[in-house]
């Protein structure tokens, strides 16, 4: 997946859950959640943006390792990060009930899936240049 293609992509999925986020805040039931909806969504554009740095550089790399650990690397720290998020936002914010965490879900989700298919053309890639 070309740099282009990559950003393309990120914008079009980012510019749906902006549209969803603000629609968010402005229905009474999710208005509160309206800001951790946000923040997701930063979240996880600037972890895909990193992500496909390192896992563009691993999958030019000689070592036949790299691109294998970046991906599980990557799985990790998302995965660590959104715990990490959730917890510190329950703890600051204090939220009423545990509504909250959908929309977070359905960001993380949107973009692991996104996350997911570019890594796999970048490992197509990769095995395409090794052969």
């Amino acid at each position: 997946m070309g740099k282009r293609s990559f950003l393309f992509q990120l914008s079009v999925l980012t510019i749906i859950f902006s549209v969803l986020a603000i629609i968010t805040g402005f229905v009474p039931v999710t208005a509160p959640y309206a800001t951790f909806f946000w923040l997701s969504i930063g979240l996880y554009v600037l972890f895909s943006l990193v992500v496909h740095f390192f896992a563009k550089k691993a999958a030019a790399s000689s070592n036949q390792l790299a691109f294998t650990n970046v991906t599980i690397g990557s799985m990790a720290a998302k995965l660590f990060v959104s715990i990490f998020l959730v917890v510190i936002y329950k703890k600051v914010a204090a939220p009423t009930d545990d509504f909250f965490v959908v929309p977070f879900l359905f960001v993380y989700l949107a973009y692991t899936i996104f996350e997911t298919n570019f890594m796999i053309k970048l490992g197509r890639i990769d095995k395409r240049k090794s052969k």
